[in-house]
């Protein structure tokens, strides 16, 4: 689309779940830990697994990335954001990827030819008609495109089973002495041509709209790039309070998750069903009774990969009554007139420490090594999700701010997300952006969290407004900024807001006590379930664990610290002791020897402390167990 088209209309391409909500497509600790092949996990020294220093791309490839120069993402169709917005029916009552077989026109033909050519890859659906119907009277009402959380809502409503959603359109003047059969006469090229554009790829759904306001008419096209098939599916709970989704994935997947919003501030995970095995998945997710609505995310995560990307975002219904008003969330950070001061990132994190601790939880600490380090990665990060970049650049970022080489501390676990949301005026409203998904909110309010490190944030000018020209322009496609406009001409540059964070939780020795309890009850709970005693736990060798903990964490190796355990509860206890060490990445892995699980009686102490092990970014558990002999008789 090298030449302007004629006056009084243009062709205009943009794209929705991935130019507006692009929080998340990184999953944390979660992914990392079920990575396949040479990015998962391994055994550790006994008793565990700890996580692969392999799916860590190392600090010089960051430092080499970070050197290069981004490309350049084009301009983006101006974004308005909106305080509430109402949706027009008809809306499809079931998510179901069925075939449109409603009323016909030329805009619905055209579709419809150019699909029956894809040999079974593209469907023209109901649900896809109805988002094209929701962003074309928005685009008349404001000449822009939604921001990311009205879209989407769109999406979800019109129950769209699509993982990203892409639009365009063809618009222009339309006085009334021109009718409908004579704009599309004139419309037709840049309509099929911009129609065979969005078809093109893997599986797809489409729709279409067309529609006038104030002299000016538009006909909108909308695109769903599938990843997942789902079975037919009404969003509301079903007695138990949880949302059921069954469907196969539509690309290679080792893994299949889920996540969904649960009131103002919480997330939860969808629990996986026994019985589906990649490519299908059984997941149910748990409803909060009390939302009107919530926003659930599948995520799928490819083999040998150590990242998820979104496969699916549904709009559920806890109380079963949709609604067909979408009202953009406030906190109460974002809803303050003034906003605190400092640089972006520091406007960022003192914003969500009020959100934290309106939600109960600990603030987090700006990290600024590891935020400079995010300031050089962002940009490629962001030309990778507006199309403009390598996407194997974005997978390294994240990877790369996962690890968190720059943390001030030892890092126990990390999650990261990025959110780009154009039209965002502040710091506020990109905060409200990621904490509108569930993999942003995930990130941002996880309870184990410490520190986070922000990068690339851009804030403080209001949302640009479309120029008034009524020449005719063409917009080629792009990822989550757009395009740039043939012809010359370029629409005037949106304000967007974009941030890639990490989150981390670090090892601290105030913890250790605390782990080494889990450890116990995690070793009861085990014997209790083959019908042995708790163990007996041996409170005169605290001091000792005290003192092998810190041992280890100044950098002793864990086996000598052992030996010089057990030598001392031995002198201390006057009977004869054995030991056992195990390194983890998480607790909950530990595994223990069987004589520990099945022996009558267990008389034991617990000793936790953590270290980072050389060429490795995080830090793993240390476990040190003391099992003493029974006391003499008389004793």
């Amino acid at each position: 689309m090298g030449r302007p088209l004629a006056a009084g209309r243009r062709l205009a391409w943009s794209t929705s779940a991935r130019a507006g909500v692009m929080v998340g497509a990184a999953a944390a600790l979660a992914a990392l830990g079920c990575a396949g092949g040479g990015a998962g996990p391994r055994d550790g020294a006994a008793g565990g697994v700890v996580a692969d220093a392999r799916a860590f791309p190392s600090p010089e490839e960051l430092d080499a990335l970070g050197e290069k120069a981004p490309p350049r993402a084009a301009d983006a169709w101006p974004v308005r954001l909106v305080d509430a917005f109402e949706l027009t029916g008809p809306f499809p009552e079931l998510l179901a990827e069925e075939p449109y077989v409603g009323p016909r026109g030329p805009w619905a033909d055209a579709l419809d030819a150019a699909s029956a050519q894809s040999a079974g890859l593209a469907i023209h659906t109901a649900s896809m008609d109805c988002v094209a119907r929701q962003l074309g009277r928005f685009f008349l009402a404001h000449r822009a495109q939604p921001g990311t959380g009205l879209r989407a809502f769109i999406a979800g409503r019109c129950l769209a089973s699509a993982a990203e959603i892409r639009f365009a359109y063809v618009e222009g003047t339309a006085p009334a002495s021109l009718d409908d059969a004579a704009l599309y006469a004139q419309w037709r090229a840049p309509l099929e041509h911009a129609i065979a554009q969005g078809l093109r790829g893997g599986p797809s759904t489409a729709g279409v709209w067309f529609g006038r306001a104030g002299g000016r008419a538009v006909a909108l096209l909308a695109f769903g790039r599938r990843a997942l098939r789902v079975e037919p599916l009404r969003p509301v709970p079903g007695s138990d309070g949880a949302l059921e989704v069954r469907g196969e994935a539509l690309v290679p997947a080792e893994e299949i998750r889920g996540l969904v919003n649960r009131g103002r501030f919480a997330v939860a995970a969808c629990e996986p069903v026994a019985g589906a095995e990649p490519p299908a998945f059984h997941l149910r997710c748990p409803l909060d009774p009390g939302d009107d609505s919530a926003l659930v995310v599948l995520t799928l995560r490819e083999p040998g990969r150590v990242l998820a990307r979104e496969g699916l975002v549904l709009l559920a219904w806890p109380r079963g009554r949709p609604s067909s008003v979408y009202r953009r969330p406030s906190y109460a950070a974002a809803a303050r007139p003034s906003v605190p001061s400092g640089t972006p990132d520091q406007r960022f994190v003192a914003l969500l420490n009020e959100v934290r601790a309106e939600a109960g939880l600990a603030p987090v600490a700006l990290d600024a090594r590891q935020s400079a380090v995010a300031a050089r990665l962002a940009p490629h990060d962001f030309a990778a999700l507006a199309g403009a970049g390598e996407a194997s650049r974005a997978d390294l970022v994240m990877r790369g701010m996962l690890a968190g080489w720059s943390v001030e501390g030892v890092v126990q676990r990390s999650a990261v997300a990025s959110v780009v949301a154009p039209g965002a005026a502040s710091a506020a409203d990109l905060l409200a952006a990621a904490l509108e998904h569930p993999v942003g909110r995930d990130a941002l309010l996880a309870e184990s969290a410490d520190r986070i490190a922000v990068g690339a944030l851009a804030d403080g000018a209001g949302p640009a407004q479309a120029d008034g020209a009524g020449d005719a322009r063409a917009v080629a496609a792009g990822g989550a900024g757009g395009g740039a406009p043939a012809g010359g001409e370029r629409a005037a540059a949106p304000a967007v807001g974009a941030a890639l964070f990490g989150t981390y939780a670090l090892f601290s020795p105030e913890r250790h006590e605390a782990a080494a309890r889990r450890v116990l009850d995690r070793l009861a709970g085990e014997r209790l379930r083959r019908r042995a005693v708790a163990p007996e736990e041996l409170p005169d060798l605290a001091p000792l664990c005290r003192r092998a903990a810190a041992a280890v964490e100044s950098g002793e190796p864990p086996n000598e610290t052992l030996q010089r355990l057990l030598a001392e509860s031995a002198a201390a206890l006057r009977r004869p002791v054995a030991g056992w060490v195990a390194e983890v990445s998480e607790l909950e892995t530990l595994t223990f020897p069987e004589e520990y699980l099945a022996s009558p009686a267990l008389r034991v102490a617990v000793a936790v402390s953590h270290r980072r092990a050389a060429g490795e970014p995080w830090g793993r558990y240390v476990v040190l167990l003391v099992v003493a002999a029974a006391p003499p008789l008389g004793a």
